[in-house]
């Protein structure tokens, strides 16, 4: 049989989310490609915190990209996912940043 180990409820992005004039600096906008989007893949603890943030598609400025993975370790806080106990538990999330979001 299982042992619980698994993911019941997945986290949730508790806003705000990243906003471009206030978080970003001026120069990492204008070296935003054009359409450029962020895909990144993290891990949210137990505490709602994200680490390991991983670039799983690239904006094609890696200064962006390196600035939205700092970013959203710094910045972002989620309600943890959860076992099958109602336990926080430690899973994946993934988060796409774009021009368009701010």
């Amino acid at each position: 049989g299982g042992g619980g180990s698994g993911v019941a409820t997945g986290p949730v992005l508790i806003p705000p989310t990243l906003e471009g004039p206030r978080d970003y600096p001026r120069e990492v906008l204008r070296r935003w490609p054009r359409g450029g989007r962020v895909f990144v893949r993290f891990q949210v603890d137990v505490a709602g915190r994200p680490f390991n943030c991983n670039i799983d598609r690239s904006s094609g400025d890696p200064g962006v990209d390196q600035w939205t993975c700092s970013l959203v370790v710094s910045k972002l806080r989620f309600r943890p996912a959860t076992d099958d106990r109602g336990r926080p538990v430690i899973s994946w999330y993934g988060y796409i940043q774009a021009p368009t979001n701010f």
